[in-house]
C-alpha cells in the first residue's frame, strides 16, 4: 500500500502526466504474462481448464505482475531520475 500511495502522490505533484504515460506499457506487458499464461495452461491441461478456475486466476495473477512492474517502474526512475523526483 504504501507504494500505491507514493505514486498517487506523485501523480498529484508535476509531472504526473509523465507518469501516467506508464500506464499503457505496464497494462500491456502484464496483459502478456496473463495471455501467456492462459495460453500455457490450455495446452498442457486442456480446453476446460484454461476457460475454469485458472481464467479467473488469471485475473488476479493479472493485478499482480501490474503491481509488480510498477514497483520496479518506481524503483527504477527513482534511481534515474534527478533527485527532486525521486521524493
Amino acid at each position: 500500500m504504501p507504494t500505491i500511495t507514493r505514486g498517487i502522490d506523485r501523480l498529484q505533484a508535476d509531472g504526473g502526466q509523465q507518469q501516467l504515460s506508464l500506464v499503457v506499457p505496464v497494462s500491456f506487458c502484464a496483459n502478456v504474462v496473463r495471455v501467456i499464461i492462459l495460453v500455457l495452461v490450455t495446452y498442457r491441461f486442456g480446453d476446460e481448464a484454461g476457460q475454469g478456475f485458472v481464467h479467473g486466476f488469471a485475473g488476479m495473477v493479472l493485478f499482480a505482475v501490474a503491481l509488480l512492474f510498477i514497483m520496479g517502474l518506481d524503483r527504477a526512475l527513482a534511481a534515474v531520475l534527478p533527485r527532486r523526483w525521486a521524493d
